[in-house]
């Protein structure tokens, strides 16, 4: 991971992993990866950067480019042992303009070559086997000006073979313009900080070649450092291109690019302001939660194989109704092999650096987010997350409950998206991310356990990681208790094995909310699990609250997946059989009646989802007519073999009753002066007990403030509302107390 640290409170994350950890023995992604910083936020900040070079060497820096390239693979050796020719390459450029930033010579074998200004001499010879070879050279500007590339495709390289490289050739400009959602042309005049990633695809390996990484803050009256110059190449190239701005008071900025094929002459492209939009987010903040911003994590994909991806932050508190995440965005689905995922997320939890452990910050990641092109947002059906925590034992990838696996051959898929599970912001603005209980999703690479959190709506609850509580059993006999931050131990090899997840990190309107997960299997067979879980009301909103069940449904993936490989070659496969069993009970009376669920083989995805389950909630009524009523959730999944993984998700899901706004506790909340201009003085019964959820509505029945918590004479401050009557209500272990207010 890159962190980049600038003035401002503005913090960068590049997330490498997929470069580094998913290379095989093929002609592999990302051989060369370049990045090129210039500048900084206000011109004298310095800034710190720090990557992870596993499966990397040969990293050099030089005039603010640095380069990072493959270790040499088993392919490169054979090709050793087999060299019988010699390539001299002669380059021809005026040294008190470029250096060579980086040098690939491949054939569709393999590699033969790959290096930097650290190790490219001129004339650079080359001793390796007879064949056709392309030769793509980057010379990059010493003090400012563009970056040439030259490609020199299928080269017959036999016997004492010479070729000139002049960067002279690359005559053809390649510009790439971003405008803002005015219509502004970025970067001249604006403020903020720029990451722009470009990808060489190789077409007739179907995989990249290079990558640049450019980081750089806008320079006024200058070309982008990310146009450069290129020769004519053939269809065998594909460029991929990505811009995320951050830094911007009017949030951060996500934007891709059309993917160009082939070069004969000059390109232009550029994004359409008009398919900007925009996305305000908030999320319920768990009680761990200290002062960090919100954040996103974008991903780039080409024919829905991962490229590599980022995180932007801008830093600040997040607080409910207050400094929520702000991002425009224009990635939408439009046929173009080439995607850019967002995930908006928060920095939800901080442990302290340590100069022998390290740290770990942690994250509440809602759904992938996409533009329509229209103004809308688009809500995928889960994250596509790493789940990197400060324990190694957890922070293996790949992991089930990210949308997104590794096939047998290595490559990195996505599945971002599921027909049953995404939505639309406009039809779900209610929506409150990280306000219910997470379900758990458990993984088993050979004998080590990984688990994430994952929210109602799809979003991962990593800060939960923090207070899952374990309990190991092996043959009745207990092995481990403890919380899961401390569980390094290797789960049994023989035997039958029990393990016990508790997270009680949730409070959900006043109530104490809480998953706990037994899982029982035979340690030669490992256990299924639950994926996503959704409500839905009859008008197809998402939502957990109901004011009636009719048409209303509950939504389940799960799956029995299997483990498979070593090293950096696993990945998972499906295992047909499981079976899933739903039953609910009123909130904490364990009294659990039976909620048949179908299974829809048509809607299978695997493995980020696996089956589809879809069952009625019509039969579920209210407690009582004056009540609301809150019902827990019990959902087993068991496979071939028996072995077993029960969740209970307590609240799960609420009922409203018809409860009057005046009723006849009205006289035990005090609220004054109303109406009220700006300042609401307001106290609470005396015997209500713990925390409360303080909600007000307006007249729609849309929520515009929530807040837990347990002092119960306080003042709140609605001058950010407009004129008109609200509902007030104080939510207690499942008791209401509500009051018309009304701001003048």
């Amino acid at each position: 991971m890159k962190n980049f640290y600038f003035s401002r409170k503005i913090y960068f994350y590049r997330i490498l992993f997929v470069l580094i950890l998913f290379t095989g023995n093929y002609t592999s992604a990302q051989e060369i990866i370049t990045e090129h910083t210039s500048g900084n936020i206000n011109g004298n900040t310095p800034y710190k950067t720090d990557i992870n070079l596993r499966n990397y060497n040969n990293f050099a820096e030089k005039n603010g480019t640095k380069v990072f390239l493959k270790n040499p693979d088993p392919i490169q050796s054979t090709l050793n042992a087999k060299a019988n020719a010699s390539l001299t390459l002669n380059f021809s450029y005026d040294e008190s303009e470029y250096y060579i930033s980086s040098l690939l010579v491949f054939s569709d074998a393999g590699y033969k070559f790959a290096g930097d200004y650290q190790n490219v001499t001129n004339p650079m010879v080359l001793n390796l086997p007879t064949g056709t070879y392309d030769i793509i050279t980057k010379f990059s500007p010493i003090n400012s000006g563009q970056t040439h590339v030259i490609i020199k495709e299928q080269q017959n390289i036999q016997t004492n073979t010479s070729i000139a490289v002049n960067p002279l050739d690359a005559t053809n400009h390649f510009s790439v313009n971003a405008y803002n959602e005015n219509g502004d042309l970025f970067p001249s005049g604006v403020g903020g900080y720029f990451h722009f990633q470009r990808s060489l695809y190789y077409n007739p390996t179907d995989l990249v070649a290079t990558s640049d990484y450019f980081s750089t803050a806008p320079v006024v009256g200058q070309e982008p450092e990310w146009n450069f110059y290129i020769n004519d190449i053939s269809d065998r190239y594909t460029f991929i291109q990505n811009l995320i701005a951050a830094g911007f008071p009017q949030g951060s900025y996500s934007a891709k690019f059309k993917t160009i094929t082939g070069v004969q002459g000059a390109v232009s492209i550029a994004n359409n302001p008009a398919d900007w939009s925009y996305l305000t987010q908030k999320f319920q903040r768990t009680k761990y939660s200290n002062d960090y911003g919100a954040t996103k994590f974008s991903a780039s994909t080409y024919k829905g194989k991962l490229i590599g991806g980022w995180t932007t932050s801008s830093g600040g508190a997040i607080e409910y109704g207050e400094n929520p995440f702000r991002s425009f965005v224009s990635n939408r689905q439009d046929g173009d092999l080439a995607d850019l995922i967002v995930i908006p997320a928060i920095i939800d939890a901080y442990e302290s650096y340590s100069p022998t452990t390290g740290g770990v910050i942690y994250y509440m990641k809602g759904n992938t987010i996409y533009s329509d092109g229209t103004g809308k947002i688009l809500y995928g059906s889960g994250d596509v997350s790493f789940n990197s925590h400060s324990n190694p034992n957890y922070a293996v990838l790949p992991f089930l409950s990210d949308d997104y696996y590794v096939e047998a051959d290595g490559k990195v898929k996505l599945f971002p998206f599921h027909p049953k599970f995404s939505f639309d912001a406009t039809t779900t603005p209610d929506v409150i991310f990280g306000n219910n209980v997470p379900i758990i999703a458990t993984g088993f690479e050979n004998y080590k356990l990984k688990i994430a959190n994952k929210g109602r709506y799809g979003e991962t609850r990593e800060t939960d990681y923090l207070t899952t509580h374990v309990d190991l059993k092996q043959n009745g006999t207990s092995i481990f208790s403890g919380y899961l931050d401390d569980f390094s131990n290797n789960l049994p090899s023989t035997g039958q094995i029990e393990i016990t997840l508790n997270n009680p990190n949730t409070l959900v309107e006043g109530l104490e909310g809480v998953n706990t997960t037994t899982i029982s299997y035979n340690a030669s067979d490992l256990p299924p699990t639950l994926q996503h879980l959704q409500f839905r009301n009859a008008n197809n909103e998402v939502t957990n609250i109901f004011d009636s069940t009719e048409g209303a449904n509950l939504r389940i993936a799960a799956g029995d997946f299997k483990f498979n490989g070593s090293g950096v070659n696993f990945y998972f496969t499906y295992e047909a059989g499981n079976n899933v069993m739903v039953s609910y009970s009123k909130y904490n009376q364990n009294s659990w009646a039976t909620l048949s669920v179908t299974k829809k083989p048509e809607y299978f995805q695997m493995p980020a989802f696996g089956d589809y389950y879809e069952g009625s909630l019509s039969g579920i009524q209210s407690q009582s007519q004056s009540q609301n009523t809150w019902y827990d959730l019990k959902v087993i999944c068991t496979d071939a073999n028996g072995n077993k993984q029960e969740q209970i998700i307590s609240p799960a899901f609420k009922i409203n009753g018809t409860l009057a706004v005046e009723n006849s506790f009205k006289s035990d909340l005090s609220v004054y002066p109303n109406p009220f201009q700006s300042e609401l003085n307001i106290k609470v019964p005396a015997d209500m007990k713990g925390k409360f959820s303080v909600k007000i509505s307006d007249v729609t029945g849309r929520m515009v403030y929530q807040k837990s918590q347990t002092e119960k004479s306080f003042q709140f401050n609605g001058s950010f509302l407009p004129k008109g009557m609200y509902i007030l209500s104080i939510e207690n272990q499942g008791k209401v107390i509500s009051k018309k207010i009304i701001k003048k």
